[in-house]
């Protein structure tokens, strides 16, 4: 029987702070952990009436299951950030955001990703690997 162990959970510290961001509609704030020598953005996890609704574990989801089908993705932790819970996220130098009000276009990569919802193929593995 396979046994599975739980994702670790980052623990952040005040003093690793380097700057907020204020790009988009949630709170977030940028990491320099002291044994890596990127820097990580951290996202809270929304509240909505006492429960968390998730979007933490659903961004380490998403990682885990873009590095089983081998597309670009940044590294994502779980964290916890002076007592709320969080995703914690490396930066991915080759990502140059637009402007997320549009919703349209969401970043533009390297290998040249544009999304348009009228454009969009229905996400299949083979359509996700055409990117």
């Amino acid at each position: 029987m396979c046994v599975l162990e739980p994702y670790a959970i980052v623990h952040l510290e005040p003093e690793w702070v380097r700057a907020d961001e204020t790009m988009g509609s949630k709170d977030k704030s940028w990491f320099l952990l002291p044994d890596r020598q990127e820097r990580w953005l951290f996202k809270y996890a929304r509240v909505n009436q006492n429960v968390c609704t998730g979007e933490d574990w659903a961004e380490k989801i998403a990682a885990e299951i873009a590095e089983l089908l081998s597309v670009p993705h940044c590294l994502v932790e779980l964290a916890k950030f002076e007592g709320r819970r969080g995703s914690l996220s490396r930066r991915f130098p080759e990502l140059l955001h637009t402007n997320e009000r549009s919703g349209f276009i969401k970043a533009i990569t390297p290998w040249r990703i544009s999304w348009q919802p009228s454009q969009a193929p229905f996400p299949t593995k083979k359509n996700v690997m055409r990117l």
